[in-house]
């Protein structure tokens, strides 16, 4: 399984500068099933628009999260009502400030078969933020 999210940061991306990670997951399903979930993997790359980064995530982390297992078959049945959880990591405090935004776009390679995950429920989900 591979995960492809973009998100929209509050300001230009400067690689040099700033450090974006992803990583904990949780979704809300229509069975009232929550998954959390992790990868071991992960790439990004800056977008044209140098405010947008976008992830590529693989090698789901069954070893941390047994129940994400049975996500594959969630997702192929379109059953996400919400999304609960979705860290970004930016830096420590000294670091220079870079804040996610939103999610543009979120899907999921499952045995080949692209689920994109609907933008009435990504655009629901509101990042937290740490003053």
């Amino acid at each position: 399984m591979t995960m492809y999210v973009t998100l929209q940061m509050d300001r230009e991306i400067d690689p040099n500068r700033h450090y974006i990670s992803i990583g904990g997951f949780e979704f809300c399903f229509r069975n009232g099933v929550n998954i959390g979930f992790d990868f071991n993997s992960s790439i990004a790359n800056v977008q044209r628009d140098p405010t947008a980064i976008k992830f590529e995530c693989d090698d789901l982390d069954c070893d941390s999260f047994p129940e994400a297992a049975l996500l594959g078959m969630l997702l192929s049945d379109s059953e996400v009502d919400r999304i609960e959880e979705f860290y970004v990591y930016t830096g420590e405090k000294e670091e220079p400030e870079i804040n996610p935004e939103r999610v543009l776009a979120l899907s999921f390679d499952v045995d080949g078969k692209m689920i994109d995950i609907p933008g009435s429920i990504i655009q629901k989900y509101e990042f937290m933020r740490c003053f």
